[in-house]
């Protein structure tokens, strides 16, 4: 994938703060109470860079005395009432850190700690489980992990391990201790630290054994997008991370809602169920495997790790089929190299309560009343299906499109009569054929 220089703005605070904590190298958080960010952000990102910041102070002087140490202008509309730091804010300190990150070559507090306890020179910690279970797995092609109730860890990811690497360990013993044979085999540490009570091995017990896993297949250092060595794997890990934070049913008011307290610029649009869909997902794509939205020509696509991805919600019962991006972005990131995809989320809508949902809809959004004209929107979303399609190259679109699994659609003019640029649209029957651009699926019914 082409690198680019290019700062990409966050669209929301659950953006903004995954992608800081990314940054600082440490365990993401989620925003708090009303979407508010947590002072943690600020922090960690103060001592990733070694900067003078009074942690003690609220949080609009703790970003300003970051921003000011980073050469970024601090004003007013930076915060605001309840010591809260906006969307402005965050995207300030982000773009400020962004910008230092690539001029220094620096390792995170947690990449210090593990680099001086383990003695591995080059190992980048996984900041969850879910980053670490897959890492794991991606060394073997195991394909996705998952985590179980509770966020535990499941046995699989290191029985998988010792299978794919073929060590001559008993995989019939407890969790734990099977743990502890593969780190022994590995020569690294398992200490108490490295387990819990209820059979669970803590983010530094997975750690280490990734840590001993990498050195020996000599993947030490390797950069997290090259964690997947295909779109298959790739695929299948960010599904994962999605079914993980996609709840069973999402109610319209509280969705936007949400959404707005956290600033997201698309709040206001009707279709909603897309736009929290990428709400959710990019942040929590983030906060898996970093990485981040990427640019392409004047698109933005919502996440690129290994290769570039755009997120979309389906309804069911409509036509079986979903516009895409513009059509010369698409081909454009085709041309760059390890390819380009969509991960479709396909749910069922709710209408039962559309009319009542339009005009609180209309009234949040200051829009004027309903009329003869207007339809009912969607109060409810309930999850059904993902999708992901992945396409390699620019031969592989020709082909798909001679097959009929994608068409180039002509829009209609601006309102100033201004041409539209062509999209693509996809035709998810002939996509999911076989040798189609298909290459994962979960199912998220009846969760």
């Amino acid at each position: 994938m082409t690198e680019t220089n290019e700062f990409l703005p966050a669209d929301s605070k659950a953006e903004a703060v995954a992608r800081l904590y990314a940054i600082a190298g440490v365990p993401p958080e989620p925003l708090g109470p009303g979407s508010t960010e947590k002072k943690s952000v600020l922090v960690s990102l103060a001592r990733r860079f070694d900067l003078l910041a009074d942690v003690r102070a609220t949080k609009p002087v703790v970003g300003g005395q970051i921003a000011h140490a980073l050469g970024a202008e601090w004003t007013p509309g930076s915060w605001s009432r309840g010591s809260t730091i906006t969307l402005h804010g965050l995207n300030v300190l982000l773009e400020a850190a962004t910008h230092e990150a690539s001029r220094r070559c620096l390792l995170s507090a947690v990449e210090e700690a593990f680099a001086e306890r383990l003695d591995i020179p080059g190992f980048a910690p996984a900041r969850g489980k879910l980053e670490a279970v897959n890492r794991i797995s991606a060394l073997t092609h195991s394909g996705a992990e998952d985590l179980g109730p509770g966020s535990k860890e499941r046995k699989s990811v290191l029985t998988n391990l010792v299978v794919g690497l073929g060590l001559d360990l008993d995989t019939s013993l407890n969790k734990v201790d099977l743990g502890a044979a593969i780190a022994h085999r590995f020569g690294v540490a398992w200490g108490d630290n490295a387990w819990s009570t209820g059979q669970t091995i803590t983010l530094v017990g997975l750690n280490n054994v990734l840590a001993g896993a990498e050195r020996l297949l000599g993947a030490l250092g390797r950069p997290l997008a090259d964690t997947f060595s295909s779109p298959f794997d790739e695929a299948h890990a960010l599904l994962a991370v999605l079914d993980d934070a996609i709840t069973a049913r999402w109610d319209g008011r509280a969705c936007v809602e949400e959404m707005r307290a956290a600033e997201y610029r698309n709040w206001r649009q009707t279709e909603w169920a897309g736009w929290y869909f990428e709400y959710v997902g990019v942040a929590a794509l983030i906060n898996a495997f970093g990485g981040g939205p990427r640019r392409v020509l004047h698109t933005s696509f919502d996440y690129a790790l290994r290769s570039t991805w755009d997120l979309k919600a389906h309804s069911t019962g409509k036509e079986r089929g979903a516009i895409l991006n513009d059509l010369d972005a698409i081909e454009a990131g085709l041309g760059e190299g390890n390819g380009l995809g969509f991960i479709v989320l396909t749910g069922d809508p709710d209408y039962s309560d559309g009319l009542e949902f339009d005009a609180w809809h209309r009234g949040l959004r200051g829009a004027g009343p309903a009329h003869e004209r207007s339809r009912a929107l969607k109060s409810g979303f309930g999850p059904v299906r993902l999708d992901a399609f992945h396409l390699p190259d620019a031969s592989a679109l020709d082909l798909a499109r001679s097959q009929g699994a994608y068409a180039v659609m002509q829009q209609g003019r601006q309102p100033d009569g201004a041409a539209r640029k062509p999209k693509l649209k996809i035709n998810f029957a002939a996509a999911m054929r076989p040798h189609g651009s298909l290459v994962a699926s979960r199912d998220l019914a009846g969760r």
